[in-house]
């Protein structure tokens, strides 16, 4: 079996973290993500800039395609709950 290339090793992880996440995450759980891409040595030494933008816009267009899945429509919504206005 041939070794995965960079863009098979990048497209598993990202696919692996956004249906871990649920397709929701925050600064911290993005912090965390390129610091794992960092430690599977797929950017090389340091991850620029430009492959912060790419990895995000990754990230952004599974997050679209998890949300229009299926499974992601039987989830249920978590709907904040609010004071009833008072009546006037």
């Amino acid at each position: 079996m041939a070794a995965k290339t960079l863009l098979e090793k990048l497209f598993d992880f990202s696919g692996q973290f956004i249906v871990k996440q649920k397709g929701n995450w925050n600064h911290a759980e993005w912090e965390r993500f390129l610091e794992a891409i960092a430690s599977l040595g797929v950017t090389g030494d340091e991850i620029s800039d430009e492959d912060k933008r790419n990895l995000g816009n990754m990230l952004e267009a599974g997050k679209h395609f998890y949300n229009r899945s299926p499974a992601a429509s039987k989830r249920p919504v978590s709907r904040k709950r609010t004071a009833a206005k008072p009546k006037s």
